[in-house]
């Protein structure tokens, strides 16, 4: 699921594993916990419009966004969903050739 309303993904978890592209803005911590008990992963994403409501995104917040989701979520449950054929956007991360900035990142990170 991606680009629903905030009270949708809640009954997804009851009803099948899936995932969700989002940020700690669109996925409350609580409904967070709910995906992995069925298998589910969330996806973050490099959209700018969704990592700051500014738009002014950057690697470290990208970085921030899957760090919370493996704290809350566990790091079995949290995928990437880069958003390079839309509009990503985040210096640093424009292509999958920078992909190494993130994973330095990361790494740097724990």
């Amino acid at each position: 699921m991606s680009s629903i309303a905030v009270a949708s993904p809640w009954s997804a978890p009851t009803v099948a594993a899936a995932h969700y592209a989002t940020t700690r803005a669109t996925l409350p911590t609580p409904n967070s916990k709910l995906w992995p008990k069925k298998g589910g992963v969330i996806q973050i994403t490099f959209y700018k419009g969704f990592l700051r409501e500014d738009g002014k995104a950057t690697i470290d917040d990208v970085v921030a966004h899957i760090l919370h989701a493996i704290d809350v979520a566990g790091i079995d449950h949290v995928g990437i969903g880069s958003d390079f054929d839309g509009d990503g956007g985040v210096p640093g991360l424009a292509s999958a050739a920078e992909m190494i900035n993130l994973t330095r990142r990361l790494m740097a990170a724990g």
